[in-house]
């Protein structure tokens, strides 16, 4: 018959932690008041069961055991690995404003022999889950009725405890084990008990974040709070912002008047509250202000940095230039963007000009790009060419030009230019690109 002994001179739990975190509060540790088991594995290998699961309540001699198959072997209720011992309800009742800081759980457990039974699992719960992590032992389980600790006065086994959840009743811990031998072996589990270790409730202290700190305007910033000592209000003034106030914990402000802005948080709890003011904490950039003119079949923009022209609010592929020219009348708008990456539009209603057609084979102008020196070749009479910059000065001009001439460019500077040949009827348009 499976038989555990009672250690002698156990030390209290209270000696085992009276060192460890001066500053903290305790409570516990404490009992559970339920106890089940769950088999969560498959349908047809749910896990040997636990016997007596009520057993691990208390530490009073009464043990909840299974008894484990060789390892590797599964059939439905006789396997190699435990179900899960569940307790839970430990009857805590922490204030409600403390700051937990750790959850220790203490398992008084045995094998019957040495270097045979192993955790599995030793996770906490909440309601019928797994929450955290698994703080399961890499060592054997040992022969001797020893408390086995899991957790420290500051772990939190990655899970965001509040004293709310632990005083619940659906709070609760969760042990599986199995056998790592090759021979069935029994193990009992005496008595689980939880120990929480808290923070006194205490003023807030106010901090915060913002993303971005620089802002163009009529962009919106994302404000986080970073206040510690559990606030549970938050009031914010946001001057020049929209909205000028908030009680959000993580508002979202938005910006239309360039300038330089504070802001503060008022952030607090039952025990009191504090303040922190940052002065000229956001930068709002004033936007570029484009202004597209027209000159016959061209449009030109002010200069910015980078320029898409859009047709009828359809992007224009490959109008990224500072002018463009357009072959049939509708509503024009360019998108520009300045050093700043602020970006703003401006739209115009643009009619093609009767008078100016499109280029058609008539004349050829080469090479262009240039660099030094332009060819001129026409395929028939005009009455003049001339050339004028980005800007529309007249740079060149020819009366009754040959056929095939050529002009130096050697002094001009970088840049667009566009030529213009004149015949009796119609003006022709082409793009030149200066190097």
């Amino acid at each position: 018959m499976y038989q555990i002994i009672k250690p002698k001179n156990i030390l209290p739990a209270f000696f085992l932690f009276a060192t460890v975190q001066i500053f903290a509060q305790v409570a516990g540790p404490n009992n559970p008041a339920n106890s089940t088991q769950s088999a969560d594995g498959c349908l047809s290998c749910p896990g040997t069961e636990w016997i007596n699961f009520y057993g691990a309540q208390y530490d009073d001699g009464l043990y909840s055991v299974t008894n484990l198959n060789v390892a590797g072997f599964c059939f439905q209720s006789i396997c190699y690995y435990s179900r899960a011992l569940w307790v839970s309800d430990f009857g805590f009742s922490i204030p409600s404003t403390a700051n937990i800081d750790g959850i220790v759980v203490d398992v008084k457990r045995s094998a019957a022999y040495l270097n045979s039974v192993m955790d599995s699992t030793v996770r906490l719960t909440y309601g019928n889950f797994f929450v955290g992590d698994n703080k399961k032992s890499l060592l054997p389980w040992d022969t001797a009725n020893t408390y086995t600790s899991y957790g420290d006065t500051n772990d939190l086994w990655n899970y965001p405890w509040t004293s709310t959840l632990l005083n619940s009743d659906s709070f609760g811990v969760a042990l599986k084990i199995y056998n790592i031998t090759n021979a069935q072996q029994t193990a009992g589990v005496d008595h689980i008990r939880v120990t929480v270790y808290y923070s006194p409730a205490a003023v807030p202290v106010a901090d915060f974040s913002a993303d971005p700190l620089i802002v163009c305007a009529d962009e919106g910033v994302v404000f986080s709070d970073l206040s510690i000592n559990l606030p549970v209000s938050w009031d914010w003034t946001f001057d020049g912002g929209t909205p000028t106030t908030s009680v959000l914990q993580n508002p979202v402000i938005s910006y239309q008047t360039p300038g330089i802005y504070d802001v503060t948080l008022i952030a607090s709890n039952a025990i009191g509250s504090d303040t922190l003011t940052l002065p000229d904490f956001i930068l709002v950039l004033d936007l570029p202000q484009p202004v597209i003119s027209a000159q016959n079949d061209t449009l030109f923009c002010s200069p910015a940095e980078t320029y898409q022209w859009f047709h009828d609010s359809t992007i224009i592929n490959g109008a990224v230039d500072s002018f463009y020219i357009f072959q049939q009348s509708g509503t024009y708008s360019v998108l520009v963007t300045d050093s700043n990456g602020c970006s703003n539009a401006d739209t115009i209603d643009a009619t093609l000009p009767s008078s100016i057609y499109p280029l058609a084979q008539i004349f050829s102008i080469y090479p262009n790009p240039a660099d030094d020196g332009l060819f001129i070749n026409t395929s028939q009479p005009f009455n003049s060419i001339v050339i004028y910059d980005l800007v529309g000065n007249k740079i060149f001009d020819l009366t009754s030009p040959p056929s095939y001439f050529s002009v130096n460019i050697s002094s001009w500077s970088s840049g667009i230019y566009f030529a213009v040949l004149i015949d009796d009827k119609h003006p022709y348009l082409m793009k030149l690109i200066i190097k």
